[in-house]
């Protein structure tokens, strides 16, 4: 199963075994392998905000996964969630959002060396370590050029000792604080979902 955030909406690849019928704000579809069609339930998310999900099933999920992902531009990226001995979360606000540190891969760059460069890099933070990966989160957009892209962003489970922050301006980070993991997932904040997402994979909530 793939789950792709389209306008903050949830879009779920699956495979044809975990059929079943959806509703007014849930829509489902089969998949019948031709892509063409696949740029209609793209297109709707985009436009609207009145639907909770769309589910496409196929029996070939794999073929269904790699027909979706080439209507878009592919980035990788790669971040961290990353927590001091205080067992506070490190998270960034940038262009209105809490979000937490992650960034584009480097040409030849591996993303376990991508995540910490960019952890360290926007948030000023030193001494990373790293260690196992979390889980990969997916969500599109539209470039300054109108080109749909389709973010992977790799999440990898960090450590560093509670230091001083300091945010990358360059990239838009207005704020680098260091908060409860708890109240990031549940509170009103401005949280894209796939974040939230993420660090909910990790506390297994």
């Amino acid at each position: 199963m793939y789950k792709i955030y389209i306008n903050d909406i949830p879009l779920y690849l699956q495979g044809f075994e975990h059929y079943h019928a959806g509703d007014a704000k849930n829509l489902t579809a089969v998949y019948i392998n031709k892509p063409v069609t696949l740029l209609q339930y793209i297109d709707t998310l985009e436009k609207v905000n009145s639907l909770e999900s769309i589910q496409i099933f196929s029996r070939n999920l794999e073929k269904l996964k790699n027909d979706f992902f080439r209507l878009f531009e592919i980035v990788e990226a790669s971040g961290g969630l990353v927590f001091n001995e205080d067992e506070k979360l490190l998270a960034i606000f940038r262009r209105g959002h809490w979000d937490l540190p992650k960034g584009k891969l480097d040409s030849g760059e591996t993303i376990e060396a991508a995540a910490v460069r960019e952890v360290m890099e926007e948030t000023g933070i030193s001494d990373v370590s790293r260690h196992d990966l979390i889980g990969t989160t997916y969500h599109s957009f539209r470039n300054r050029h109108g080109k749909r892209v389709m973010k992977i962003s790799h999440w990898f489970l960090m450590t560093a000792p509670n230091q001083a922050t300091i945010p990358q301006t360059e990239e838009d980070i207005d704020k680098v604080e260091w908060v409860d993991v708890n109240d990031f997932t549940t509170s009103y904040l401005p949280i894209y979902p796939n974040i939230k997402e993420i660090v909910r994979q990790y506390l297994k909530i």
